[in-house]
């Protein structure tokens, strides 16, 4: 199988293939519902440039010959993989990669109620969903990083 990488304005990738119903069976299952979107006018996919590595690795597991045109003329940086205890986080609050901090904020709550260990939960349980959640809000938390430009507006 062949597919074609091309680079969109927005920074996301097109990918042109032939499609079987197994191929986009496994694509939906390699990637995220809010990374990826068919677009059925020009029958592409659309996956989000966050999902670079993962899309590439999904291609690879087919053995799917890529010809990558994204560097042709819209300049396109991927970003780095996703740390492996970003991942880990991510699994121990049961949630899809990428998740939004508000998504992983709910699914945190929830799992420490239930593994409270007053509740009849153990310890290990519960300290594993406290570290996950420190782990996302540190790589996702926007304001830690004091970008949020309104605290210092002027009257």
């Amino acid at each position: 199988m062949r597919c074609r990488l091309t680079s969109e304005p927005d920074g996301s990738i097109c990918l042109e293939s032939g499609y079987d119903q197994v191929f986009v069976q496994q694509l939906k299952l390699a990637l995220p519902l809010g990374g990826r979107q068919w677009v059925p006018d020009r029958k592409r996919w659309i996956v989000s440039a966050l999902y670079a590595p993962e899309l590439l690795a999904f291609l690879a597991s087919w053995g799917v010959r890529v010809q990558d045109d994204r560097d042709s003329g819209i300049p396109v940086a991927l970003p780095p993989p996703m740390p492996d205890e970003l991942r880990l986080a991510f699994d121990d609050l049961f949630l899809a990669y990428g998740a939004p901090l508000c998504v992983a904020e709910a699914s945190y709550k929830a799992l420490a109620k239930y593994w409270h260990p007053d509740k009849g939960g153990t310890i290990e349980d519960f300290h594993r969903v406290n570290d996950a959640i420190g782990v996302i809000r540190r790589y996702l938390d926007w304001r830690e990083e004091g970008s949020d430009d309104t605290t210092d507006a002027q009257p």
